[in-house]
């Protein structure tokens, strides 16, 4: 009779990098990371007992992306009231429509460039995450920020304490 295969939970969500999409997973003895690029999957597990340190640095990657996106939504915003400043000079509301249509159009962008970087602040500081066994450091490609990263530390480490007390 075969073994049943074991029960995984989800520890973070699938995250789009420039390795291709990764999802973290935790399993009965250990942690799995699962790597899709291009329709082939990778798998990289590490066993509690193996696991010496899981190590989150902080990144600058939040602010880099509030710089690009505000930087555009501002630029958006500029270029909509500019627009909307070249319509009032008309005094016929029909040359002047196609300036409103795209001021409109621009302070809508602009909206959104704003709300897509509040979002980023609101989603805390991101982190690159390594795992470090007696084989060495090797990186994980998610979770990608603090929060997340303390969520799953807070999870794994009773479970890491427990498999290192019995393997003692």
């Amino acid at each position: 009779m075969a073994e049943p295969t074991p029960a995984y939970t989800r520890l973070a969500s699938n995250r789009l990098g420039l390795a291709g999409i990764g999802s973290l997973w935790l399993g009965p003895d250990h942690l799995l990371l699962v790597s899709n690029t291009f329709g082939v999957e990778r798998y990289r597990r590490w066993f509690f007992k193996d696991l010496q340190a899981l190590i989150a640095r902080r990144t600058a990657r939040r602010l880099v992306w509030n710089l690009v996106v505000g930087g555009a939504s501002v630029f958006v915003a500029l270029a909509s009231a500019a627009s909307f400043a070249k319509a009032l000079t008309f005094s016929d509301h029909n040359d002047a429509m196609p300036f409103f249509v795209v001021s409109g159009i621009g302070a809508f962008g602009a909206l959104v460039f704003f709300a897509i970087a509040l979002a980023n602040t609101a989603l805390g500081p991101g982190c690159v995450v390594h795992v470090q066994t007696p084989f060495g450091v090797e990186k994980l490609t998610l979770p990608g920020r603090l929060n997340a990263f303390a969520k799953i530390a807070d999870r794994l480490t009773p479970l890491i304490e427990a498999a290192q007390r019995q393997s003692e």
